[in-house]
């Protein structure tokens, strides 16, 4: 049956109309791989080809929660909704008033959602059960992280500055953070994109948008800021998405909404190197094995970052990636979530 359900604050209804009208074609072209198991509805509504991107899919739960939006054209606020294989259907769980989700992360057993374009009321939101948050009033907020505890760190901006926040446990915030860019005539503006830790040690890397990463990272130890290394060594990257695996840390060059594609970076604590060659719409760390998804829509996976193996092929428009258990799930540019037929071994 291809029917396609969305829900709305755990309340069932049944979005029919153009959705099912293309059901059966999408699922007729996902290939042997992969099938169709949902639409968003929320992303598919977006006005722009942008908002409708499945930016991200991380599981929590039992659930794989997706993120979507367009920060260009404000296109929020944006529906916290998660798949639910026994539904097999998307179940809205919240409302945040953020243009865009491009991320989640699980901190203290919660998602932290940050708020990539805020729009009054949200700096992040967390759940479940899910409210907003808004301690520092940034401009953008796009990853959050945490050294222990309950405390957050927030990478984002505000103004023309890459700027970094802490809110403690009590949920005040406080600037630690702030970097401008090289030119500060008002012609360039700078971002932190990421927040990094390993081994204790919490990392940020400024980039300004016209010239590009600043030579160094900055790192905290626990007691002081120092300069630390080059955590982005090609003139395209920001920095995306950083991830633990295998006692490194692997991260993207760009965010998987940009139609360009991303590189994929490993840092070890003392250097950054580029084990791949082909270009990355995005990552997920599955067990003990990193999955990556290649522009061309090829599902690699590796044990170790030297060797990879061609998994599967994946669905037309494919943009990102996910688990729950050792099922595959793909987010496509147009609202649509897929599930591999196989699983990993």
């Amino acid at each position: 049956m291809c029917a396609v359900r969305a829900w709305s604050q755990g309340i069932a209804y049944l979005a029919w109309g153009a959705l099912t009208a293309s059901c059966g074609r999408e699922h007729a072209g996902a290939g042997p791989d992969f099938e169709l198991v949902a639409t968003h509805a929320d992303a598919d509504a977006q006005p722009t080809a942008r908002g409708r991107i499945l930016a991200t899919l991380t599981a929590h739960n039992g659930r794989l929660y997706a993120g979507y939006g367009d920060i260009d054209k404000n296109t929020g606020p944006i529906a916290v909704a998660a798949y639910d294989p026994a539904l097999r259907a998307f179940v809205r769980e919240w409302t945040s008033d953020t243009e865009a989700i491009y991320t989640f992360r699980v901190i203290s057993g919660r998602l932290v959602a940050p708020a990539v374009d805020p729009r009054s009321a949200a700096d992040y939101a967390v759940g479940p059960p899910w409210q907003d948050l808004r301690p520092i009033a940034a401009d953008h907020v796009y990853d959050a992280a945490s050294l222990g505890g309950r405390e957050l760190w927030l990478a984002g901006s505000q103004g023309l500055d890459s700027v970094l926040w802490r809110v403690n446990e009590d949920g005040h915030g406080t600037e630690v953070l702030r970097v401008p860019p090289a030119d500060t005539s008002g012609a360039d503006f700078g971002r932190f994109y990421f927040v990094l830790t390993h081994l204790g040690r919490l990392y940020v890397h400024a980039r300004d948008y016209h010239r590009g990463p600043k030579p160094a990272s900055l790192v905290w130890d626990g007691e002081r800021w120092a300069d630390g290394p080059n955590l982005l060594p090609i003139s395209e990257a920001q920095g995306w998405h950083p991830q633990a695996f295998a006692g490194r840390v692997v991260y993207l060059s760009r965010q998987t909404v940009l139609p360009e594609g991303s590189r994929l970076l490993v840092f070890d604590g003392t250097a950054v190197t580029l084990p791949l060659a082909e270009r990355l719409r995005d990552i997920a760390v599955v067990g003990e094995r990193l999955v990556a998804l290649t522009v061309g829509g090829r599902i690699l996976v590796s044990s170790n970052l030297a060797q990879w193996t061609d998994s599967m092929q994946a669905p037309a428009g494919a943009r990102s990636i996910g688990a729950l258990g050792r099922n595959l799930y793909v987010g496509t540019a147009a609202g649509k979530l897929y599930r591999s037929r196989r699983q990993l071994p």
